[in-house]
């Protein structure tokens, strides 16, 4: 789940759901019992145990790079989606501005590949037209006119709250411009790296032939523009964290640290009000870019900003562009075998540019209000078991306690979908051109954002349309969001028993809760500002306590037979918190549930058994090895394996729940389990 995080205090309330059981057979679901692999024991491996069979009869579609859960919920959404954009294509009638139009317009330009086919690189003639005429005096032109149309040249841009101060927006500007995955990609020497390097190389030859432009030597000088930018960027691990990329300069200040690029011209051209200051996440990448764009040649960097421009066109113009680009990206690095069909890759697309649209439309057809007052109930729930855990703390002073209660009562949720949906009506979409769509939206989104300086913060605002599966926390604004989309079964099924809803939707919503207490979002108070609340032995005790986990998932080896690919501790800290004790939560919330109830066995398990391996099987996940290995080098989530094992091998319910003895794989040992919220 992308995560930004949270959660909330609450009084009295009732930890029971409405009753559960299909209304046709009264019948109660529980886990999927053709999932288990019976033949491993569950303090073996708990993962293959509860999902063995379903990973041997589910192997990788062709054209994913892993499979599970989040696919399938999103395929369903998405047949939904695909029945509404193709009634909208239909007709051409539609009034203009209308919802009707813009969404039936932009899914028939994708779809029309006859239409992309006869255009060729036409519609991004004055892209390569531009970057021709480069010089040193023009640069900021072209960078600003790339920024205002989705291209990520050089650097990047937005305006968000300020984090020591979130009643204002602020500008906050820092790297980007590598075509690779991450920094490491370009410097580490294993064999395996090396080859990717060499396979980019070939790709950007192959790219620029594809795209009938000269191509000789093209890749090697690109991998060396984009090896200096990277000898100063941050790599995945450093970005987390926020007090290295909090650096606030005077306008003049930062203009300092990249004097070679026309700071005045660029903002003036994006239609930026002066600022009196500027945040810069990576103040080495801009002194660094300030040496390169005077070592660089005026024909490399012609050469890097034509890579930009076909890098962010590429799926929008000609077949074979598209596929030259999915060669590398989707085939080599992830491991997919064949492209997704078309429609798709559309929604895809679409869920940037139209999300609002879309969500708006998922919504009013297929989501149901009593699901989402049934989550609210356990949003509820889990808030009321996480106050009671914090209470018990024996590891934190009163003190700190206090502020975490605090933090708790200042909570804000947002559920299912926006009071108030998103007018799209002034973006200009038609069936013109699939590129000029794209760079319409996000000319529309980027005023939009940088319009925002100067007004009130807007705590209305959604970061995901409504129809994604998935869920966040945000830490500034201390709020919890849970769109319609991962509303469904099997995360929240009305016709299962409260072991399944619980280790599901409950573990989510309490992942999404405790996001507000892992190692980032600890680092907010209660306002969602930047400061530490903590008394620094409390601080240092959390560390201690995390830094266990850091540990253990580093000796994860998630490619059966390759050791030298191993998940990385401090890069998923965060995450393996919120699974850690997102579960724990729930766990204890359900244990509320079941008060005053028979314990009843179900398929031969008790109701703890079923909490833990429902948990389990909602990570069932197929993966291809290349998409693991990219997970492990840029992911903060650990590999799903992982998030059930690591997570259940450090809580002493689950040991008691399924006898696990000392010693076991699934069982860390007394003085290395991590005990934390």
């Amino acid at each position: 789940m992308k995560n930004y995080r949270f959660l909330l205090l609450t009084t009295a309330v009732a930890f029971s759901l409405a009753s559960c059981g299909d209304k046709k057979t009264g019948e109660v679901k529980s886990f999927d019992a053709n999932y288990l692999d019976t033949t491993v024991k569950p303090q073996d491996d708990f993962y293959q145990f509860a999902n063995g069979s379903w990973i041997k009869n589910n192997p990788v579609p062709a054209s994913e790079s892993r499979y599970g859960s989040f696919n399938e919920v999103s395929d369903r959404n998405n047949e939904l989606i695909k029945g509404l954009l193709e009634e909208a294509a239909k007709k051409t009638d539609h009034p203009k501005g209308s919802t009707m139009q813009m969404v039936g317009d932009y899914y028939a330009c994708i779809m029309d590949s006859t239409k992309r086919e006869s255009a060729g690189l036409a519609p991004i003639k004055s892209d390569l037209d531009q970057i021709n005429q480069l010089t040193k005096e023009n640069l900021a032109d072209l960078v600003s006119t790339h920024h205002q149309t989705g291209i990520g040249s050089l650097f990047s841009i937005s305006v968000q709250e300020d984090l020591k101060d979130n009643t204002k927006y602020a500008v906050y500007l820092g790297q980007t411009g590598l075509g690779l995955p991450d920094k490491e990609y370009y410097f580490k020497t294993d064999a395996k790296s090396v080859e990717t390097r060499e396979k980019y190389v070939a790709f950007l030859d192959q790219f620029f032939a594809t795209a009938g432009l000269p191509n000789t030597g093209v890749g090697q000088r690109l991998l060396a523009i984009e090896t200096k930018l990277a000898s100063k960027s941050m790599n995945s691990v450093e970005q987390r964290n926020i007090d290295a990329q909090y650096n606030k300069f005077t306008y003049e200040d930062f203009k300092k640290l990249c004097p070679n690029f026309d700071w005045d011209t660029y903002f003036t051209k994006i239609g930026m009000p002066k600022q009196d200051t500027i945040l810069v996440s990576q103040p080495e990448y801009l002194k660094n870019l300030n040496s390169q764009l005077q070592a660089v040649s005026m024909d490399d960097w012609k050469l890097y900003f034509t890579a930009e421009v076909l890098q962010a066109s590429a799926d929008k113009l000609t077949d074979a562009l598209e596929k030259t680009h999915w060669d590398f990206y989707s085939m080599y690095l992830r491991g997919a075998k064949e492209q997704k069909p078309r429609w798709k890759r559309a929604i895809e697309d679409m869920n940037g540019a139209m999300g609002e649209v879309l969500g708006k439309a998922f919504v009013e057809k297929s989501f149901s209000e009593d699901a989402k007052k049934r989550v609210n109930e356990m949003v509820d729930n889990l808030q009321a078991a996480l106050k009671e855990r914090l209470a018990k703390l024996d590891w934190m002073s009163d003190s700190t306690k206090t502020k975490a209660m605090e933090k708790m009562a200042s909570f804000g949720r947002k559920m299912a979908y926006p009071d108030k949906w998103k007018d799209l009506s002034k973006l200009a979409v038609s069936r013109d051109s699939y590129v000029k769509n794209a760079r319409n939206a996000a000319q529309f989104y980027f005023n939009e954002n940088i319009q925002k300086l100067g007004k009130p913060i807007d705590k209305s605002e959604w970061l995901m349309g409504a129809h994604i599966v998935n869920a966040y926390y945000n830490p500034v604004q201390n709020e919890i969001c849970f769109p319609a989309g991962i509303l469904q079964p099997p995360f929240f099924d009305p016709n299962a028993e409260d072991a399944v809803n619980y280790a599901r939707m409950g573990a989510v919503i309490g992942h999404e809760m405790i996001h507000g207490f892992d190692d980032q979002g600890a680092q907010f108070d209660a306002k969602g500002l930047f400061q530490m609340w903590w008394t620094p032995e409390d601080y240092k005790k959390f560390q201690e306590k995390t830094n266990k986990l850091v540990e253990q998932y580093n000796t994860f080896m998630p490619i059966k037979g390759d050791t030298s690919v191993k998940v990385n501790g401090q890069l998923t800290l965060g995450e393996n918190i919120a699974d850690f004790g997102g579960l724990t939560v729930a766990y204890y919330a359900y244990q509320k549930a079941l008060e005053g109830k028979k314990k009843e066995n179900l398929n031969g398990y008790t109701p703890e058994q079923r909490f833990f391996i429902s948990f389990a099987q909602i990570w069932k996940n197929s993966a291809t090895d290349e998409y693991l290995r990219q997970q492990v080098a840029t992911d903060p989530h650990s590999p799903a394996k992982f998030r059930v094992n690591g997570t259940l091998s450090n809580m002493p319910e689950f040991f008691e729940a399924f006898q696990i003895p000392e010693g076991s794989p699934m069982r860390q040992s007394g003085e290395k389990i991590a005990k934390i919220w």
